[in-house]
């Protein structure tokens, strides 16, 4: 079933922008090193149309390059990694522009509200 919006407290969970840039970056990377490139050899290998959401999937691009000779490794995460972070930014844009009945929180925020909610909740057993 679906909530009754009225009876709830909408929160849209928002990371700090140098914070999220930080966290695709280490997360691409982390993602070539166990085993990204392997799966663009294998995209490679079976010789998809490139207009198959498979092969704009973010990262892909660049990784086939890679694997093609078109770009150095580290290109090729950098290229991935703004990619991601440019996806990211439109999507904080569409949140922002049509979750507005929703209340933006930070996560810093959202960590020390729970830290409260938790300090309690131990304070009241």
């Amino acid at each position: 079933p679906v909530l009754d919006l009225g009876a709830t407290i909408p929160l849209l969970v928002v990371v700090e922008r140098e914070e999220l840039g930080r966290r695709i970056d280490t997360r691409f990377r982390a993602m070539v090193q166990t085993g990204a490139l392997d799966e663009a050899l294998q995209l490679k290998a079976l010789k998809l149309d490139p207009a198959l959401p498979l092969m704009t999937a973010l990262g892909v691009r660049a990784l086939l390059a890679h694997v093609a000779g078109e770009l150095s490794l580290e290109a090729a995460i950098a290229a991935g990694q703004m990619e991601t972070r440019q996806y990211a930014k439109r999507q904080v844009t569409w949140a922002r522009s049509n979750m507005i009945a929703w209340k933006m929180i930070r996560t810093q925020e959202m960590e020390e509200l729970a830290a409260d909610f938790f300090s309690f909740i131990q304070r009241a057993h």
